[in-house]
């Protein structure tokens, strides 16, 4: 019904930073407008502030399937799924799209990127199973599982990170269930708690 992915996770995302505010985090947003921002340019952005955690809000389509519904959480490793190789061929699209294609010179900065990111695969896996359980459990919405591909946003991030699939807007029920703002005080409400949960962890390991 014409809902536009980057209005509603956009308003997602605000809600969970005021939820992780009121937690006592600082939270910094790579975009709090509707304007486009380079998938690269975000990695830079969080990588340059040395944050802690990196979490890419979206909403997912899959109009081949209209029935399909729900959310789910991933991380950056190789995709084991042909579902999960093609949401992150979607995701990745805009790529391809709107950004410059990925030339061979940036081979190298490929193999230092997947090397950098092997370092952070258990806190990525466990902060996305955290969003994942409390994120679900909050507002309801079915529970597609944890998954894992390779996501161009979270490539160069050199941080635990992990890409959440907050519902289909492909669905005219849950497009409609996305577009309600109590489902999507639920929504942010479960990913925060479940990044409250993780840095909590995170934090003791580092004896921060």
């Amino acid at each position: 019904n014409g809902t536009k992915e980057k209005v509603v996770v956009l308003k997602v995302a605000k809600y969970v930073k005021e939820y992780l505010e009121e937690a006592g985090i600082t939270v910094y947003m790579t975009r709090n407008k509707d304007s486009f921002v380079r998938l690269k340019t975000r990695a830079k952005f969080a990588n340059r502030l040395n944050a802690d955690i990196f979490v890419s809000i979206h909403a997912n389509s899959a109009p081949a399937q209209p029935k399909a519904k729900g959310l789910e959480t991933y991380f950056l490793a190789a995709a084991r799924t042909s579902w999960q190789r093609a949401v992150a061929l979607r995701e990745n699209g805009v790529v391809e799209k709107y950004e410059t294609k990925h030339k061979s010179k940036d081979d190298i900065a490929l193999i230092l990127s997947d090397m950098a990111q092997n370092e952070y695969l258990n806190e990525a896996s466990l902060l996305a199973e955290y969003i994942q359980e409390s994120a679900t459990s909050i507002s309801g919405i079915k529970n597609r599982g944890l998954n894992q591909a390779g996501f161009y946003v979270l490539r160069f991030v050199y941080m635990p990170s992990v890409l959440v699939e907050i519902g289909f807007l492909s669905n005219r029920v849950e497009e409609k269930k996305l577009n309600e703002i109590k489902i999507q005080k639920k929504i942010a409400k479960g990913i925060a708690k479940g990044i409250i949960r993780f840095l909590k962890e995170y934090k003791k390991k580092l004896n921060v």
